[in-house]
């Protein structure tokens, strides 16, 4: 049992399904709201057994709830922002077997019900059994006409502050036990939990449980206690319950209410202290979802979720917004309803939204990723291509030592990486070389004297060494400028036209594979001005014996990605590699790509450091939920899945 505080229980993810198409949130609370009935519609008839890696003949092996019951674990996993590693998995009504074969082995259980399945996933958070849990069940009547399900995601309320997690509502205490002592149960519950029955908005609960909750919880009452009979689906009745208490008004009875029948035995003396749910505006307090489950009943706390007290993040430049899914079918439904989301959403929400979408959501393989500096334009950037992405995502950088070809390139003077990355290469250089790297930079070096680069096809003396100097700056530029965008160096290599090795695309190789420091580099040239450092600047995948031997050895270690830092080496790259890479340029003539670059990397798969994307964790923000592409058959319901 817990308490309102730091130990009581956060749902931090929510999904629902039911007939009517109500496949979320919004959806269930316009049907509650408007009093529209969700009763006679059978269950979906396709699955998209593709998505969990099984075949049509798999698919149609599960029982009749498991394909319901798979959806709504990864909507609710993903409304977390959360892969589930880890989780401890309770489910209601069966499907146990099928959820964990889907995420793999860990603790958990099957449950005699939906609601039972979650006062236990409670205990097992609050207890410390584990950091993270999923409560699932979903009911489905003996022809299919009648079903329902709901998922939810618990993290410890202390953990889902700090984690920045969404909460959609708290669980301040839960319990369960045998059908003689639920008077009892539930109130020491409240008792334990601190809740006086005067703050409850309603309770939910079967007619079989009314004189039980009437005599723990209404007697004392200053006013009828408000009893309805909500969705059989215990979990489904705590997500009412959570919306009830976000928009602070109650819809009335999702079904039947205590006062539509006739009260028998059992009610005489507790009757009168007892009234329907009616819809109209609620006060804030607590609502109790009470249901069967086994031979026992199970009991739930439910509070009104924390006051969202974290700062908004203000971004500083273009963000990337990724959008993913399995197939690309599904990611062109998943992009149309992104941008849809985006068009609605206020300026302030986008490093949120992005913040999400990139570190938070699951990365497919078919992925549609932009850079922009505001919702809008993100949306309209997402019109775009589809790619799927690689199976490695790590990136080799490609360093050309040709300062013609990097001369001519459009360089980004204007931005602070960049000249933060040029003074500090130059602080590093000028006290070796006696002369300013940052001085021969158009757009940044304006004052100083600018060294002499000239001289037809120069490859040998001080100019060669100086060219050397200034394309290695612009490259440990370029690399600090694709690192604040979450692209950094699984591997690195040089080449220098009709040079020996050491120049400017070998000295930058060797420097962003960690081999050598800007000193390091002042050093070598300064000590050889003509050849530069005669060091190993190998790559850590493997030998390098000049650039075609490098690809070769990258990509039988399995390395697809090429980042060409500097135009030139792309033909190479792709000339040498075994198989066909992903060859991204940065820099060409009269342009800088680097946000372009960024954003074509991570849509082809690349490994990016979030953690320099978004240097504070954003709040988990609301994205659309996964385009199933239900064409698999769905198995008939053929028996009954009960759930409490």
């Amino acid at each position: 049992m817990g308490g309102v505080g730091g130990q009581a229980v956060a749902v931090v993810g929510a999904a629902c399904r039911l007939p009517g198409g109500i496949a979320d949130l919004g959806a269930l609370w316009a049907a509650l709201d408007t009093g529209l009935s969700s009763v006679g519609e059978g269950l979906p008839e396709g699955f998209d057994a593709g998505y969990f890696g099984l075949t049509a003949h798999e698919a149609a092996r599960l029982a009749p709830g498991d394909p319901v019951l798979l959806e709504l674990v990864v909507e609710a996993l993903d409304d977390a922002g959360l892969d589930g590693a880890g989780a401890g998995v309770y489910t209601g009504g069966g499907g146990h077997e099928a959820v964990r074969r889907h995420l793999g082995p860990g603790p958990g259980r099957s449950c005699p019900g939906s609601l039972a399945a979650l006062e236990r996933a409670c205990r097992a958070v609050h207890d410390g059994e584990v950091r993270l849990a999923l409560a699932a069940g979903v009911d489905i009547g003996p022809y299919g006409e009648a079903w329902s399900g709901g998922a939810l995601v618990l993290k410890r309320l202390g953990d889902a502050l700090a984690g920045r997690d969404r909460i959609h509502g708290v669980l301040a205490g839960w319990g369960s036990g045998p059908v003689e002592e639920q008077e009892k149960l539930v109130r020491e519950l409240y008792e334990r939990a601190r809740v006086d029955p005067d703050e409850l908005v309603y309770v939910e609960a079967g007619a079989g449980h009314h004189a039980a909750l009437g005599r723990a919880l209404a007697m004392g009452r200053e006013t009828p206690l408000p009893v309805g009979e909500g969705p059989a689906n215990g979990i489904l009745a705590v997500v009412k319950a959570m919306l009830v208490l976000r928009h602070r008004r109650t819809p009335g009875s999702f079904g039947e209410s205590v006062a539509a029948g006739t009260p028998g035995p059992a009610l005489d003396g507790v009757q009168a202290r007892l009234a329907p749910v009616m819809a109209g505006p609620a006060a804030s307090g607590f609502v109790g979802v009470h249901g069967s489950g086994g031979e026992g009943g199970a009991h739930v706390i439910v509070a009104p979720a924390p006051a969202d007290l974290g700062r908004v993040v203000r971004q500083r430049g273009a963000l990337p917004v990724t959008v993913s899914a399995r197939s690309q079918q599904a990611l062109g439904e998943a992009v149309r309803r992104t941008a849809e989301r985006l068009r609605s959403a206020s300026p302030d929400e986008f490093y949120d939204l992005a913040y999400t979408s990139c570190a938070r959501r699951s990365r497919h393989p078919y992925r549609r990723v932009v850079l922009a500096d505001d919702p809008s334009a993100a949306a309209r950037a997402l019109a775009g291509g589809v790619r799927q992405a690689v199976r490695d995502g790590r990136v080799a950088f490609a360093y050309t030592g040709d300062f013609l070809a990097v001369a001519r390139a459009g360089l980004p003077v204007d931005d602070r990486v960049f000249r933060s990355a040029v003074d500090r290469v130059d602080a590093a250089l000028t006290p070796a070389l006696g002369w300013s790297v940052r001085a021969a930079l158009p757009g940044i070096g304006e004052g100083a004297p600018v060294p002499d680069l000239t001289g037809c096809g120069a490859a040998e003396g001080p100019v060669a060494a100086r060219r050397a100097a200034v394309v290695f700056a612009v490259h440990v530029a370029v690399t600090k400028m694709l690192a604040a965008r979450g692209i950094r160096p699984a591997a690195a290599f040089g080449q220098d036209p009709g040079g020996p090795t050491g120049r400017g695309g070998h000295l930058a190789a060797a420097w962003a594979a960690g081999r050598m420091t800007l000193e390091d580099v002042a050093r070598a040239l300064a000590a050889h001005p003509c050849a530069g450092s005669a060091a190993s600047h190998d790559p850590p995948l493997g030998p390098v014996a000049g650039a075609c031997r490098a690809v070769e050895d990258l990509t039988e270690g399995g390395v697809e990605l090429f980042v060409e830092v500097g135009p030139g080496l792309g033909p190479v790259i792709r000339r040498s590699a075994p198989r066909p890479p992903v060859v991204v340029t940065v820099l060409a003539a009269g342009r800088d790509g680097v946000d372009e670059a960024a954003g074509e990397l991570i849509e082809a798969g690349a490994d990016a450091d979030w953690d320099a994307v978004f240097p504070r964790p954003g709040r988990v923000a609301g994205l659309p939920a996964y385009p199933w592409q239900r064409l698999a058959p769905l198995p008939l319901a053929r028996r009954s899945h009960h759930a409490g």
